[in-house]
């Protein structure tokens, strides 16, 4: 069962000082609000012990860091700003517990490993992906977080045992039968809501610099000939129009809500039935035909269009209830104390009662 820790010494600890709720204000980790008068929680003070394995304030800090901003911009006001940062707290705490329950029980089995190319690969995808290659300022951002390589590696592969290991454990053989997902759909129907929506194709007619609307409409025009002479929709996409991505499916945008659409193309694609053809639509940029290929009313949707929402939907849960229960039988079996220092003077370890 999770642990929960009023521990607001964390929060002072990640240095969150009065003004750290105002946009654009940097968090100095590892000082408390009291750091201007020189007092400080070490990052090596011990938050808990699991088996063999310590985490340190430095870890919490570290896997609360990426996560401030968002919180910063959820929290209406400094008073909510730091109730969420203690429930966050929480959460990473008890996130470390787990991981390290998990790779202490994939450790177990001598023979199990992870191939060093895997890690290997997840590194250069971060060199790659978060700093365009630079090698340089990646060590930099190990430093930031104060990771040796080594230590990183180590993180990166752990991480990935969790990983594994979660999703094995909760993705077992399940069925879930039809009564099931009647049960479910019976009980949540208004989850599965939907507005008007339309199955939409669209060419685009690109403007060149300088194309006045007479030009832009000739062009629209000998499309829509070439329509009326019984020549595809979606073939005419493929051929003429401009944006690569649409062109390659034929123009399909696939099914759309009227609230998804811009104001100019819901009000003319929510007055054709299916298989009608309109516009131009003409804007600054291009003028559009749209056919739409078919419709949706308002309203609940029927069982057979969303059992196989609901089939992903229950086999989820089951999942997460089987994975939830494999981590408490670990917790159960397993050695887990939790240090809270009062003030930084107390940062020797001492259990909780």
């Amino acid at each position: 069962m999770p642990c929960f820790y009023r521990a607001s010494v964390l929060l002072l600890a990640a240095a969150f000082s009065t003004c750290a709720f105002a946009a654009g204000a940097v968090p100095t980790l590892l000082a408390s609000p009291a750091a201007s008068a020189g007092t400080e929680l070490p990052g090596a003070t011990i938050i808990a012990k699991v088996e063999e394995r310590i985490i340190t304030l430095a870890d919490v800090l570290r896997e609360m860091d990426d996560r401030v901003d968002g919180v910063r911009k959820m929290a209406a006001n400094e008073k909510e700003f730091y109730q969420l940062m203690e429930e966050l707290q929480n959460v990473t705490i008890n996130e470390l517990i787990n991981k390290a329950l998990v790779v202490h029980e994939f450790l177990k089995d001598g023979k199990r490993r992870i191939p060093a190319s895997y890690v290997d690969e997840i590194i250069a995808h971060t060199v790659q992906s978060r700093f365009n290659g630079d090698r340089s300022k990646f060590l930099a951002w190990l430093l930031s977080k104060g990771w040796t390589p080594r230590e990183h590696r180590k993180n990166v592969e752990e991480d990935l045992i969790y990983d594994i290991m979660r999703r094995q454990q909760g993705s077992g053989e399940t069925v879930i039968s039809p009564a099931k997902v009647e049960a479910f759909y019976n009980e949540n129907k208004e989850k599965f809501r939907q507005e008007d929506a339309a199955h939409l194709r669209l060419i685009t007619f690109s403007r060149a610099v300088g194309m006045d609307d007479a030009k832009l409409l000739a062009r629209v025009q000998t499309v829509l000939a070439r329509l009326k002479a019984g020549e595809k929709f979606d073939a005419l996409a493929r051929e003429l129009t401009d944006v690569e991505a649409h062109r390659s499916k034929g123009g399909d945008l696939g099914w759309n809500r009227k609230s998804d659409l811009k104001p100019e193309f819901a009000a003319l694609a929510f007055t054709l039935g299916k298989g009608e053809i309109g516009g131009p639509i003409v804007t600054p940029e291009a003028a559009y035909l749209i056919l739409v290929e078919d419709r949706k009313a308002a309203g609940i949707q029927p069982l057979s269009d969303v059992s196989g929402e609901i089939q992903k939907i229950l086999t989820d849960n089951l999942g997460r209830e089987n994975e939830a229960r494999w981590i408490a039988r670990l917790r159960a079996n397993a050695y887990i104390r939790v240090y809270l220092p009062s003030s930084p003077a107390d940062a020797a370890p001492r259990p909780t009662p």
